[in-house]
């Protein structure tokens, strides 16, 4: 799909990677230089539509991450979670969007800013258990490394550094 949105960060919902999907989510830059841009775009991919919801004047938008309510939910069905930063108070939000709506669900206000380029993952609960776990790990049977595999805070915000994690 061609579009004239400037845009970085393309994702999907993570359960389609290498399968056929309808829905990608983007942050919009700016036109000058790539910069972080005000607005979260969704793409239609099978009805070649865009839709942009900006987020507000001096607010900039990182990258945001499809979050599905079930891991049986369709699709769309979902949530987007992303930090947006403000100009104006020089923090930012983690910001919560209906994914087919791309309405405001929530936003966690927190007292500082998150940096542009800061990216993660959503892992599941039972993914993180997994991790825990090394009869259920993905290391094969491989011992499951330090508690320096997983960055972030929690299960929701863990991202998995493979070299680490499997010993």
């Amino acid at each position: 799909m061609h579009d004239h949105h400037p845009q970085e960060f393309p994702r999907i919902d993570d359960r389609l990677v290498g399968h056929q999907y309808r829905y990608g989510y983007a942050m919009q830059t700016s036109d000058a230089g790539g910069d972080a841009g005000g607005s979260v775009l969704k793409h239609d991919l099978r009805r070649g539509l865009t839709t942009a919801r900006r987020l507000g004047g001096h607010q900039h938008v990182g990258e945001f991450v499809f979050v599905p309510t079930t891991a049986q939910a369709p699709e769309d069905e979902g949530a987007l979670m992303g930090f947006v930063y403000d100009v104006d108070t020089d923090r930012s939000d983690l910001v919560i969007l209906d994914a087919a709506t791309l309405q405001t669900v929530a936003a966690i206000h927190l007292p500082h800013r998150v940096p542009f380029g800061f990216h993660g993952n959503w892992l599941p609960a039972d993914s993180y258990q997994a991790v825990k776990n090394p009869g259920m790990s993905p290391c094969r049977g491989r011992r499951v490394g330090g508690g320096e595999a997983l960055r972030g805070a929690g299960p929701a915000a863990g991202e998995c550094d493979a070299e680490k994690l499997c010993e």
